[in-house]
């Protein structure tokens, strides 16, 4: 069931600055660019971080050593084993600590090559990307809370709308939730793509210049940081105005 409008931000967008808030990304020549669509896997806490502890290790067959998983409670993992920290490839101050993950799309925001292990041995340097992941909206998220995230009303997340009639979108309601940024390896991510009608063939997706702005905008204006923002003439107050009228108008 979809709780929001999906061809709200498109329409909105369209009026504002004369292209739509997702699109396909059409140019073969770009392997990815910010607002592109991707999926990959992505890690964020729920709850509870585990970290590992050696259990019987075998210098004879490292892959096949086994490892204890203690709960992460307050204080910092205690030097592991020399074992553990060959095998992972640890510093001395670091502990291998996992939390959960997924794959689930991601938006992407800005390339960085990493060079901080080795500037000058390209082996060490990985191609990354900063992504905001998005998580689909489930039974419990009720739709008074799905529209208040279209609204603009939540400094946190933004609503993703699903794909409509024959538009390009993500397949499932969304959020793009800010605080689950994270950088990711280049070779982790995988272009979503849609059926493109023009040519019958998948395209990648993803969020349109004006679509990026808006988001972005909304993210940073939670800062108190750029009063321009707040600018009555800015497309992010003119987009969430146009928004907000509409559904207003819708409930009524």
């Amino acid at each position: 069931m979809v709780k929001g409008l999906p061809e709200l931000y498109d329409n909105i967008c369209i009026e504002l600055n004369n292209e739509k808030f997702i699109d396909w990304i059409l140019n073969p020549a770009i392997k990815f660019c910010p607002g592109m669509i991707c999926n990959a896997s992505i890690w964020y806490v729920k709850k509870d971080r585990w970290y590992l502890d050696e259990a019987n290790y075998d210098p004879l067959n490292e892959e096949d050593s086994t490892w204890y998983a203690r709960k992460y409670i307050k204080k910092y993992p205690s030097s592991t084993s020399h074992n553990i920290m060959k095998y992972f490839q640890l510093e001395n101050d670091e502990r291998l600590i996992t939390t959960t993950g997924k794959e689930r799309p991601v938006i992407l925001l800005n390339s960085n090559i990493d060079k901080w292990l080795n500037l000058t041995n390209t082996t060490h340097h990985v191609n990354n990307w900063l992504c905001i992941p998005v998580f689909s909206y489930k039974d419990r998220h009720i739709q008074n809370y799905v529209l208040d995230q279209q609204r603009l009303n939540d400094p946190t997340s933004f609503y993703m709308p699903p794909r409509y009639n024959n538009n390009p979108g993500l397949t499932l309601e969304s959020s793009a939730r800010f605080y689950t940024v994270q950088m990711i390896n280049e070779e982790h991510l995988n272009p979503i793509k849609n059926m493109h009608d023009g040519s019958q063939m998948n395209r990648p997706i993803g969020l349109t210049k004006t679509g990026l702005e808006i988001m972005m905008y909304h993210f940073y204006n939670q800062f108190n940081l750029f009063p321009e923002l707040e600018n009555a003439s800015t497309l992010y107050t003119l987009f969430k105005e146009g928004v907000n009228t509409i559904l207003n108008n819708t409930s009524n």
